[in-house]
C-alpha cells in the first residue's frame, strides 16, 4: 500500500517535534550540571573542644572499697554490788579517761560490812597473839615435864585454828572492800560515753549485768573494709613486715565510677619509674606543686629493683615544699622490677573529705561467700572526723607508679571495637585513635597504650566529632584532672 506524499509529511511532523523536546531537555541538564560544578563548596563549621595534653606523673595504685567505722575498744558500764544510784559524775556524750568515777551506788551498807570484817580480823589478831605465846610456853613447859604432851599439842592446835581464823578474817575484808570499792563505778576505758540507761534513785543489782552506759574508745579509731581476694597477694606483697600501707578514709558517700574504670588485672610494668625517694616535679629535682609542671627530677630515670618505700604525707608537708605533688600524694617509692598486677575494684569512688590511716590488720581467713578478706586500718582520729558506724569509702594505696602516662578520664570513649580516644594534630584536625586504658584514679585515667607524651586530645567536644573533623580549641589543660591533696 502506498502512503500519500502528504501523509507521510504529516507523520513525521510530530517525531520531529519529539526530539527536538529531548534535545532540549539535554541541554537544560548539561547546564545545571554545569552550573552545579561551578558552585562555592559549603564551609566546613568548626568543631569547638576542650584538649589536654597526656603527659606523665606520679600515680597510686589503689584498692577501693566501702568500709564502716568502728571503735578500737566497746565497754558495757554495769554495776558489780546491788544498790540504789545516788549519783551520776558524768553527761551523756562526755569523753571519759579510764578509772574515772561514772556512777555512786549507796555506799553505807558496804562501808558497814568493811568496818565489821575489819574489827573481827583485828579482834582474832589478838587472840592469835596470844595463842601463840601459849604454844611457845607450853613447848617449853612439855620439856621440864610440867604439862603433859597432849596439853602441849592441844595447846598447839589452837594457835593453828586461829591462824586460819585471821585468814578467813582477811578474806572477808578483802571481799568487803571489794564490795565497798565497787559501789563506786568507774570507767574501764577510755573513750565517748554513749546514752545514760539507769539514772538517780534506781535500783541496779549485779548480778543482773544491766547495762548503764556505753563507752566507746574513738582515739584512735579502725575502719573495717573487704577487698577482693584476688588482691591479697598484692597486698601481702606490698605490705611486708616494717611496712606499714596507706589507707585513706572518705566521709562522704561514694559515688558510681566511669565505664572507663572497668578495667582490672590489667598488667602495669615498672618502665620509667624512679629509684625510691626520687623526686618528681618540674625539674631540676624539685617535686611539682602546681598544675603545670610536668619534668621528671634530675633528669634521670631507673627502676627501683625492690618493694617500694611508702610514707604517709599530711597536707602541711605538701603545702610547705616536699613530699606530694599536685595529686596530693606521695611521690617516694614504686613497684619493683618487672610487671606486676592488681586489682582495681570498681563502682567506687571516694570522694569529700578525707582521713589518713594505715593497714593495722589482715583477716587470716577468706570469706567464701563473698570471696572478700577482711581488712582493719587504724586511725588516729585526733579530731573526732570518724565516728562508729559511719560508712566510708577506703582507698588502699599499695604503690605509686612513678612515671604513668594520663589523660582525663572524660576524654576515653567506648565503641564497638573498645576503647577510644580523639587526637588533635597540628592542622586541628581530630583523628580517632585505639587506646587502652590499664587502670583509673580519681579522675585520671593511666594509658597503657595508644598514645604518647605531649599528644593532645580532646577532653569535651568529642560526641560531635568524627574522623578528620576540624576543630577550634576552646582551652587546653596542662594537667589533666589534677585532684587536690586528700586531709589527713
Amino acid at each position: 500500500m502506498t502512503i500519500p506524499a502528504s501523509r507521510a509529511r504529516a507523520l513525521r511532523a510530530p517525531a520531529r517535534s519529539t526530539m527536538a523536546g529531548a534535545i532540549a531537555l539535554a541541554l537544560a541538564a548539561l547546564v545545571l550540571a554545569a552550573c552545579a560544578k561551578t558552585a562555592a563548596p559549603k564551609a566546613q563549621v568548626d568543631v569547638p573542644v576542650v584538649l589536654a595534653t597526656a603527659r606523665r606523673t606520679p600515680v597510686p595504685y589503689t584498692i577501693l572499697a566501702n568500709g564502716i567505722v568502728t571503735p578500737e575498744q566497746t565497754a558495757n558500764v554495769s554495776s558489780l554490788v546491788d544498790g540504789v544510784i545516788t549519783d551520776v559524775a558524768f553527761r551523756e556524750g562526755q569523753e571519759v579517761t579510764k578509772g574515772q568515777k561514772m556512777f555512786q551506788i549507796d555506799r553505807r551498807p558496804y562501808a558497814a560490812a568493811y568496818n565489821q570484817a575489819r574489827a573481827a580480823l583485828d579482834k582474832d589478831r589478838a587472840t592469835l597473839a596470844n595463842d601463840q605465846n601459849e604454844d611457845v610456853r607450853y613447848q617449853e613447859l612439855v620439856k621440864q615435864d610440867y604439862v603433859t604432851q597432849e596439853q602441849a599439842d592441844q595447846q598447839h592446835f589452837t594457835y593453828a585454828a586461829q591462824v586460819a581464823a585471821v585468814s578467813a578474817d582477811s578474806a572477808t575484808l578483802a571481799t568487803a572492800k571489794y564490795n565497798l570499792d565497787n559501789s563506786t563505778v568507774v570507767a574501764p576505758i577510755s573513750g565517748r560515753t554513749g546514752l545514760l540507761y539507769i539514772r538517780v534513785g534506781n535500783t541496779v543489782h549485779g548480778g543482773s549485768g544491766t547495762t548503764l552506759t556505753t563507752i566507746n574508745q574513738i582515739h584512735p579509731i579502725l575502719v573495717e573494709f573487704a577487698v577482693p581476694s584476688t588482691a591479697l597477694s598484692d597486698i601481702q606483697k606490698y605490705g611486708g613486715p616494717g611496712t606499714k600501707l596507706p589507707v585513706t578514709a572518705y566521709e562522704n558517700a561514694v559515688q558510681p565510677q566511669t565505664a572507663a574504670s572497668s578495667a582490672v588485672s590489667v598488667p602495669v610494668t615498672s618502665r620509667g619509674d624512679s629509684a625510691a625517694g626520687t623526686a618528681v616535679g618540674a625539674g631540676g629535682g624539685t617535686r611539682n606543686h602546681g598544675a603545670g609542671g610536668a619534668g621528671r627530677a634530675g633528669g634521670t630515670s631507673a627502676d627501683s629493683g625492690g618493694p617500694p618505700r611508702l610514707t604517709h604525707r599530711s597536707p602541711a608537708d605538701s603545702a610547705g615544699g616536699g613530699g606530694a605533688n599536685a595529686l596530693g600524694i606521695d611521690t617516694q617509692g614504686g613497684p619493683p622490677g618487672g610487671a606486676m598486677t592488681g586489682t582495681q575494684a570498681a563502682g567506687v569512688t571516694p570522694v569529700g573529705p578525707s582521713v589518713g590511716g594505715t593497714l593495722s590488720f589482715i583477716n587470716n581467713v577468706v570469706d567464701t561467700t563473698t570471696g572478700t578478706v577482711l581488712l582493719k586500718a587504724e586511725f588516729e582520729n585526733k579530731d573526732g572526723a570518724l565516728w562508729p558506724g559511719e560508712f566510708v569509702a577506703t582507698a588502699l594505696q599499695l604503690y605509686v607508679q612513678q612515671d604513668a602516662l594520663v589523660i582525663p578520664v572524660a576524654a576515653v570513649s567506648t565503641g564497638q571495637q573498645g576503647q577510644y580516644v580523639y587526637v588533635v594534630d597540628q592542622t586541628s584536625t581530630a583523628q580517632q585513635r585505639p587506646v587502652t586504658i590499664s587502670r583509673t584514679y580519681r579522675d585520671l585515667a593511666v594509658v597503657a597504650s595508644g598514645l604518647k607524651e605531649g599528644d593532645e586530645v580532646v577532653s569535651d567536644g568529642q560526641s560531635r566529632l568524627t574522623a578528620n573533623s576540624k576543630v577550634s580549641v576552646r582551652s587546653t589543660t596542662a594537667a589533666p584532672g589534677a585532684a587536690p591533696a586528700p586531709s589527713h
